[in-house]
């Protein structure tokens, strides 16, 4: 639409009316994506996001072991036990 000094009003209403509808499709576009990654990252881990007993591991170069300081491990092995290093 040309803006001219008549219906320079119209005009920036218009513009702005489909600024703020690809501005609002747009976020609902993320939103939505948003949503689908956490509600698929809940199906596959469960509420164990990203392997998180890998963040209390301390790992020992003397004896090639890994022992477990914050949490139950996935193997069962109870907490401060030294299990064998998996590489992980």
């Amino acid at each position: 639409m040309i803006c001219n000094n008549l219906d320079y009003s119209l005009c920036f209403c218009t513009k702005m009316c489909l600024f703020l509808g690809i501005l609002v499709f747009t976020s609902l576009i993320v939103i939505v994506w948003l949503l689908s990654v956490l509600i698929l990252e809940l199906a596959v881990n469960g509420l164990n996001f990203g392997n998180q007993d890998r963040c209390f591991k301390h790992f020992d170069r003397k004896n090639n072991t890994s022992r477990f300081i914050g949490n139950i491990p996935r193997n069962g092995a109870p907490n401060n036990e030294t299990v064998r290093y998996s590489g992980v």
